[in-house]
């Protein structure tokens, strides 16, 4: 049995460049048409650019199998595999994360900040999100589901 060997771009004259490019386009968008959608992919680091009102909404939760406490510092987490970490977190920001439990939102949370009275109304979102934030950019935490925009979520992969 022989193997047909694919040539490299280099070797094409412009036609066959063009053709080649075409068809290897048309094989790969109907790879991604024909596999089926998986709802909650979406890029965690996309999450600091959503507005005040998508991130109010969302459910923060701890990554599954990671353990997480807060410490003087911060939150230190220790991995699956026996890893470890901190992430550095200002006292406002702690009192955020005591409350982030898997099934309160974050309006939630600042909510009960707010009901405490230590913050400003605004102090409160920001300490809220710093942290949830903080923790999203460490992959401690990460929403519980895709975040809601304009009626839909949010797409793309990790």
């Amino acid at each position: 049995m022989t193997t047909k060997r694919m040539p490299g771009l280099h070797e094409l004259t412009r036609r066959t460049l063009l053709q080649t490019i075409f068809a290897r386009g048309t094989a790969e968008r109907e790879r991604i048409m024909e596999e089926p959608e998986v709802p909650g992919r979406f890029r965690l680091s996309s999450l600091k650019f959503l507005p005040d009102s998508v991130l109010l909404q969302i459910v923060p939760v701890l990554r599954e199998g990671w353990t997480a406490r807060l410490c003087d510092d911060g939150v230190a987490y220790r991995i699956q595999d026996g890893g470890s970490g901190l992430v550095h977190l200002p006292p406002e920001c702690r009192m955020a994360v005591a409350l982030f439990d898997g099934k309160r939102t974050l309006e939630q949370v600042t909510q009960v900040l707010l009901g405490d009275q230590s913050l400003p109304t605004n102090g409160a979102w920001l300490a809220v999100r710093e942290a949830f934030l903080g923790l999203v950019a460490q992959e401690v935490y990460h929403p519980a589901a895709p975040p809601k925009l304009c009626g839909g979520s949010i797409g793309g992969t990790r």
